[in-house]
């Protein structure tokens, strides 16, 4: 029958909210809708995500600012995760094709119930199944379909993206509208794509696909692999007995990722996933050479997942922050400045307010007071990120609010203690725009070998703080130490060990890295008149922030007055203590179940820690204390410093993996993270950016390809590489 889109009578925006709740339904997941600039497609390319289906109206929303001056489109697959990856693609019941100049009335035997005009006699179309499928598997009846029909072979892929109905294919003059011309909800059975269509001559039958012999009971192959299996995850797994709507593709699929990760076979994990309770294809009746087809394809997906997927990945609070900050209004003041990493400016100015807030602003909590005080690591390639640039621009503006806020020290132990115990309950900023030779000295030098364990301790703000030197003994009070540090991305991550990720000391870190992009960059030149404009408002509102949490006030200690900063007390609303425990317990579990627990648990208990200091210092920036000296923390603060958290978070992943690895080990990590962050890099660009040598570049680029890391393709002459 036909759906809820009757075109005549509805808005466009209407039709589009009942096309994608036609494609979705309440599936769960992040829905990507992506934009190009038509005058510059490939460099404009930009990608947002959305909740589906809490997010739907601002899928709208967003496609309205864009749709008059861009091209837009939107993902097929709903994703698991914030990065439009294959294996982050969730179950689903649809399957697609780019018809091209294919005239979807000609497809007798295969009719599609949802077709869009792109453009003159050009189309795309989308088929719902009667039950979810594997991504893989709907990847496959895409696949299939699309040679049956001599549809572009090229748009069967997961993660392929499709044009929205109702905005505009930029690409011809005058800008044709993308038009919505069937949409109903028939459904097709999977047997139609799984036997009817014809496969591709590349493709074996399933027929031809030999099923494992069940001689082995699955009783002797977990105890075969029971040294190497996380028996608790795996016997929940493998005897949970699903409940009413919950998925059963996905505890599938978690279960064969589990037995891979212990070394079994396909043939091994064929077996326990076929006497498993959550055997999907048992309780639906399906045949068995469907279990062993999946079990091949998740067999791949694992020799392919980049290993951070595998060992450890950064959980997902929130799809957008919840409102503007000053961050924003700092970030577009340094942006019109210079062309420095964008998330370079972001870090920056949350250490900034950090330094203005930690001395006065206090969170009691029940195991005691918290002070938001931050510590920043960004990291880049050497001059052309701009690192050391955006870092001296915040710490000028912290210099004429107050010269003293940064510590004159030479480094040492004894000097960083020396300075702090000069200011007495009172913000110290020990900045370094290099901080890889101090690591390096922290790893090789016997009198700065305690120097982690010393800082670890202050970054707590301990009320009294002793140290016994070797001429005195140095006692500090409350001392809000700040660590603003920056670095060269390969030589910080050589000088990380894991005894340092392990004792607290790097989890402490927020961490942001960049790498140089050609297409930003911009020459010097004289101020602009903008840049002017938008550095007075920052530095109006952070001198008004100085005054109000960072002044000193006249205080009675023991009948002496004494100058001293304020006590201001931050205190959380019911909402916000939920999210946050909310978060706080997500980032436990997700520890606790990486396969690096060690390093994986202490990471992400401190940041959920510094999501904590951040809702302060937001709360902080929106308002002044009230009469009795108190901020309320709302819950929308703790969604835009998990919003922050869960976007600077990858860069502390990527460097608690590399750390304790082999020399080798970061230096083929080191290629790959260049071609990642540089898709098609030809090779002479990578011999160039990395200073290798033919024989070095053909040992790294074989052993990623043979990992299953990366691809080749030829351009030309020349060579291009892909991360996979």
């Amino acid at each position: 029958m036909e759906a809820r889109l009757p075109a005549v009578t509805k808005s466009k925006s209407e039709i589009r909210l009942g096309f994608f709740e036609l494609l979705f339904g309440v599936s769960e997941g992040f829905l990507c809708i992506a934009t190009t600039d038509p005058k510059a497609p490939k460099t404009s390319f930009q990608q947002k995500f959305f909740q589906w289906p809490n997010e739907s109206l601002k899928v709208e929303n967003f496609i309205l600012k864009n749709e008059v001056t861009k091209n837009v489109y939107f993902c097929i697959n709903l994703l698991s995760e914030q990065e439009r990856k294959k294996y982050n693609a969730t179950p689903t019941d649809l399957v697609w094709a780019d018809l091209d100049e294919v005239d979807p009335k000609t497809l007798d035997k295969i009719p599609p119930p949802i077709v869009v005009r792109s453009s003159e006699n050009r189309w795309q179309a989308f088929w719902r199944l009667e039950n979810k499928v594997d991504p893989l598997d709907a990847e496959r009846y895409s696949r299939r379909l699309a040679y049956s029909i001599s549809a572009d072979k090229s748009g069967w892929d997961l993660t392929q993206l499709f044009r929205v109905p109702y905005t505009f294919n930029h690409k011809h003059s005058p800008k044709q509208t993308i038009i919505l011309e069937r949409a109903l909800e028939t459904k097709a059975p999977i047997d139609l794509f799984e036997e009817v269509l014809e496969a591709p001559p590349e493709e074996a039958p399933l027929t031809e696909i030999p099923i494992p012999d069940e001689a082995q009971e699955p009783e002797d192959i977990i105890a075969k692999y029971q040294k190497h299996l996380d028996l608790d995850r795996f016997t929940t797994l493998y005897t949970y007995q699903p409940g009413e709507g919950e998925d059963w593709s996905k505890l599938l699929w978690s279960l064969q990722l589990t037995c891979f990760r212990a070394g079994m076979s396909p043939e091994e994990t064929f077996i326990i996933a076929n006497n498993s309770a959550v055997n999907k294809y048992a309780r639906d009746s399906r045949p068995v050479s469907h279990l062993w087809r999946e079990v091949i394809k998740a067999n791949e997906a694992y020799g392919n997942m980049p290993p951070e997927k595998e060992l450890l990945e950064m959980p997902q609070f929130v799809g957008e922050p919840a409102s503007e900050t000053f961050l924003d209004e700092y970030k577009a003041w340094a942006c019109e400045a210079t062309d420095a990493v964008p998330e370079f400016h972001e870090l920056s100015a949350m250490i900034v307010l950090s330094a203005i807030t930690a001395s006065s602003l206090r969170l009691h909590t029940s195991y005691g007071p918290i002070a938001p005080n931050l510590w920043g690591l960004v990291l880049g390639d050497s001059t052309v990120t701009r690192k050391s640039t955006s870092m001296k621009m915040a710490v000028d503006l912290l210099s004429s609010l107050e010269s003293e806020l940064l510590l004159a020290t030479d480094g040492s132990v004894e000097g960083l203690l020396s300075g702090l115990s000069t200011r007495p309950n009172k913000v110290s900023v020990f900045f370094r725009d290099e901080v890889s030779g101090l690591f390096d000295s922290m790893n090789k030098r016997d009198y700065l070998s305690s120097m982690p364990e010393t800082l670890a301790h202050l970054y707590d703000v301990p009320p009294v703080y002793s140290r016994l030197l070797r001429k005195e003994v140095i006692r500090l009070e409350s001392p809000a130490f700040i660590f603003f540090g920056g670095g060269i991305t390969e030589r910080v991550y050589g000088n990380i060990t894991e005894d340092w990720i392990e004792s607290g000391f790097m989890p402490r870190f927020l961490i942001v890295s960049g790498e140089f992009d050609r297409e930003v960059m911009r020459p010097t030149g004289p101020p602009t008149e903008l840049g002017i404009k938008k550095k007075g408002i920052v530095q109006e509102k952070l001198a008004d922030l100085y005054e109000n949490y960072a002044s000193e006030v006249m205080t009675n200690i023991g009948g002496t007055p004494v100058l001293m900063p304020p006590r201001i007390k931050a205190e959380l609303t019911s909402e916000a203590w939920t999210r946050y425990q909310a978060i706080e317990g997500e980032m436990t579990v997700k520890g606790y179940e990486s396969l690096v627990r060690n390093i994986a648990l202490p990471t992400f208990d401190r940041m959920s820690r510094s999501i904590l200091k951040m809702s302060m210092i937001l709360a902080a920036t929106r308002q002044y204390p009230d009469e009795n000296n108190c901020i309320t923390v709302e819950e929308s603060d703790v969604i835009n410093a998990a919003w922050y958290a869960q976007k600077w978070g990858r860069h502390s992943i990527d460097l608690i993996l590399a750390a304790g690895k082999a020399p080798r080990e970061k230096y083929i990590d080191r290629v790959y993270r260049k071609i990642a962050n540089n898709p098609g890099i030809l090779r002479s660009m990578l011999m160039q950016h990395l200073h290798l040598d033919k024989r070095e570049t053909d040992n790294v680029v074989d052993t990623l390809i043979e990992r299953g890391q990366i691809k080749k393709e030829a351009a030309g002459r020349g060579v291009r590489y892909f991360a996979i």
